[in-house]
């Protein structure tokens, strides 16, 4: 009677850790940008082991990645586990474009994320107050508790 009770307890256990969905989903930081201005993309895979195919960019250059995470969390018998794949893109020429899905197959079940459109402009117009990495300055805390900013400018050491 013992021995069925625990089959019974470990068959549900194992039930409740597989019992996850899994998911796929896309992330891009901006989905108008110019010529000069870079697009990030992530890739997140939560609750799937798989095969997966990692999108063709036609009108992108691959300038950074892919950039790999992931996590496995195992908390009161439940298991989750994510996955992310990350890129730094930046565009060959203006248009409308578009980042592909990825496909994944997931505990016998084929997943697809849609496809993004992405418009690539070729030039700022004058005034234009979008973002422009130049133009701002960024302030960081370090663990003392001193902070520092980047638009000061370096003193010039000079050797003797």
């Amino acid at each position: 009677m013992k021995f069925e009770i625990v089959f019974a307890l470990l068959f549900f256990s194992l039930h409740i850790m597989n019992g996850q969905n899994g998911s796929i989903s896309v992330q891009i930081d901006k989905d108008t940008l110019y010529l000069d201005e870079a697009l990030n993309v992530e890739f997140i895979i939560e609750n799937c082991g798989g095969n997966f195919e990692l999108p063709v960019f036609d009108n992108f250059e691959i300038i950074g990645g892919p950039n790999v995470s992931s996590s496995l969390t195992i908390i009161n018998g439940v298991k989750s586990q994510k996955m992310s794949y990350s890129f730094q893109l930046l565009p060959i020429e203006s248009g409308d474009s578009e980042i592909p899905g990825m496909r994944i197959n997931c505990e016998g079940s084929v997943i697809q994320t849609e496809t993004i459109p992405i418009r690539i402009l070729s030039k700022k117009e004058p005034g234009d107050k979008s973002y422009n990495a130049e133009l701002h300055s960024f302030k960081f805390e370090n663990k003392g508790g001193n902070s520092s900013n980047s638009s000061k400018k370096k003193r010039v050491l000079k050797k003797i």
